[in-house]
């Protein structure tokens, strides 16, 4: 978890760290709850096992699906002002 919240942290400015180093952990917590129901939710009908690989693959599914939809900043001050010439 410590890695985790590390890289977070690493990706944004030095005004929002602690920001993130904060809110990181509680969206893990949050995100525990909905996936602890689905589990239970799967076990009678798919067993341990099966139940706890959907809910891996959806959280997978969704991290990425997340991922995809990040908008790249990286450069845009200076192609901002390459713009304003």
């Amino acid at each position: 978890m410590g890695d985790v919240l590390h890289r977070r942290c690493e990706q944004f400015g030095t005004n929002l760290r602690a920001t993130v180093a904060t809110s990181v952990p509680n969206f893990v917590r949050g995100a525990t709850v909905p996936m602890v129901a689905l589990f239970n939710y799967l076990k009678p009908s798919q067993g341990v096992a099966n139940s706890a690989e959907i809910v891996a693959l959806v959280a997978a599914a969704l991290a990425f699906f997340a991922l995809g939809m990040l908008r790249e900043t990286f450069d845009v001050r200076s192609r901002l002002r390459r713009d304003r010439r």
